[in-house]
């Protein structure tokens, strides 16, 4: 209950952590971490939110990279408007698409998040346990995009990726879900 008290106040940060690292050069990433190699020497993240009604939250919020080259995303930035069985979200949400909630199939936290618009339920509703998710992310900008395999043709630019997620928890401890990602 204390941990959650934070996000029922008007205003608030949410999240803010730092952390300093001493670590050998490694390509290796760090899991769940939106794409934090083993090598960066220090991070941060901060999220701020501010809900001016119950039904409306405006969250900015960025993750920090200090690794070669250096990374800044801003992780958790967006607008979120409904409630637990119909909500809209616009901006960087973490998407996470899995009948499991241990680990991931398809989509997951182990990627920097994409700027996308999700519509989804945040409780299972019904007596089977009914959840969706449906979402249109636009992903990182590729130089080299199959377009068409047969005459080997390809394009650059910023893939859009939609992803659907339909699923039912009809007994505790059991969920069935149906998954599909277009590209």
């Amino acid at each position: 209950r204390h941990y959650l008290e934070r996000y029922f106040r008007t205003a608030a940060v949410t999240h803010a952590s730092g952390e300093i690292s001493v670590s050998r050069h490694s390509q290796l990433q760090l899991p769940n971490a939106h794409g934090e190699r083993m090598d960066s020497p220090a991070d941060g993240s901060l999220v701020a939110s501010y809900r001016p009604f119950d039904h409306l939250v405006l969250t900015a919020g960025g993750e920090a990279f200090a690794r070669p080259g250096g990374r800044f995303v801003p992780e958790g930035t967006m607008v979120s408007a409904g409630d637990q069985y119909l909500q809209l979200d616009a901006g960087w949400r973490d998407q996470w698409l899995s009948p499991m909630t241990d680990s991931s199939m398809l989509l997951s936290t182990q990627a920097p998040a994409m700027p996308s618009l999700t519509v989804s339920s945040q409780m299972p509703f019904s007596r089977l346990g009914l959840e969706y998710q449906f979402s249109l992310a636009k992903m990182s900008y590729q130089n080299v995009i199959a377009w068409d395999t047969p005459h080997s043709t390809f394009t650059a630019g910023d893939p859009r990726l939609a992803t659907f997620h339909i699923g039912i928890a009809p007994v505790a401890g059991w969920s069935f879900a149906g998954n599909m990602l277009l590209q």
